[in-house]
């Protein structure tokens, strides 16, 4: 009867297992790589204020895979020293110098002397590239803890807030202003626009042309980088960085959108080479390009002989104030 469910629903409880997760990012970069023939090692990690877990890498350029007989090279995950067991997740994103990125994840048991790998054919990711990047995720998992809860956070249902603003980016029912790049029209929406960008903020605010006409005429842009900028301010990503970074990193700083150009940054960095490195210190002056600017100065301070190159010295004639102030950070570096 009623009574009875009453008292059987009553004592319902809803329970939920869940473990915390604690991410330590690691990014090792092997310049010369061509030329490694040998066993590299990293130098030894661990979480901030925690010595009791610490791990490092060995990279491997060349192994044959036993099965297929494929060479492949192989990224050795180390655990030094381990307190306690711990259930670990391992990402791992291979960039090279052409811009190839390999991705990689395993769920393992992290304790004391254990290792483990990750394998990559040698054609992908090596080639004759001069310079490796592995970008390494080590996502530490707590012992799952059971709680109780009410039924309604069980249902609870997935944020649509970046598949909705991407809705708005496609559909041009509610847009306010006309966005005319080198003749190809896009329709965006200026709160959006101008939230996300101060430079957008001020073209809207200012009574400026682009306000009072609701037009904003953009001709130093090509219509496919502005395309991934429209969709990064829209939904905090973008396609085709490795083949457009150049050129998002110069939209990007244009419209002072500088987690996009962080992220272009990090591509650019992992394509620094003996070739492209006075390209890539130009880049970093021209577009103050800080995290960019680093890496080429450390490039430059690690690269044997490089000052003798005529690339050098041309950047001497060309950019001698960039050229001395390169110099004064290696000077730094070494001291």
């Amino acid at each position: 009867d009623a009574t009875n469910l009453n008292k059987m629903t009553s004592g319902a409880s809803f329970w939920v297992s869940d473990t915390n997760m604690t991410t330590f990012a690691n990014t090792w970069t092997i310049q010369n790589v061509s030329y490694c023939k040998s066993l590299i090692e990293s130098r030894t990690f661990n979480p901030p204020g925690n010595n009791k877990l610490q791990w490092y890498y060995r990279f491997c350029p060349e192994k044959i895979n036993q099965f297929s007989g494929v060479s492949q090279v192989v990224l050795n995950l180390f655990v030094k020293s381990c307190d306690t067991a711990k259930q670990v997740i391992i990402r791992t994103k291979v960039h090279t110098a052409k811009g190839i990125k390999t991705y990689s994840e395993k769920v393992v048991k992290f304790d004391t002397g254990k290792e483990f790998n990750c394998m990559y054919d040698q054609s992908t990711v090596l080639l004759s590239e001069k310079s490796l990047t592995f970008d390494v995720e080590v996502v530490v998992l707590e012992e799952y803890t059971c709680q109780e809860t009410s039924n309604t956070q069980l249902f609870e249902p997935q944020s649509k807030l970046i598949d909705n603003f991407a809705h708005l980016l496609e559909d041009r029912e509610f847009s306010d202003v006309r966005i005319v790049v080198k003749g190809q029209e896009f329709f965006g929406h200026k709160a959006i626009l101008a939230v996300r960008s101060p430079v957008f903020r001020a073209m809207f605010q200012n009574k400026m042309i682009e306000s009072k006409q609701n037009q904003v005429t953009i001709n130093d842009i090509k219509p496919k980088v502005f395309t991934e900028v429209l969709r990064f301010i829209y939904t905090d990503s973008v396609q085709n960085l490795d083949t457009m970074a150049l050129e998002l990193l110069q939209a990007a700083d244009k419209y002072a959108l500088d987690k996009l150009k962080a992220m272009c940054e990090n591509v650019l960095c992992g394509s620094i080479s003996e070739k492209t490195v006075i390209a890539m210190l130009n880049t970093a002056d021209l577009y103050r390009a800080e995290q960019l600017r680093r890496a080429t100065v450390g490039f430059i301070e690690r690269t044997a002989n490089f000052m003798n190159s005529e690339d050098w010295k041309n950047l001497w004639k060309t950019n001698f104030e960039l050229a001395n102030q390169t110099v004064c950070e290696i000077l730094k570096l070494k001291n």
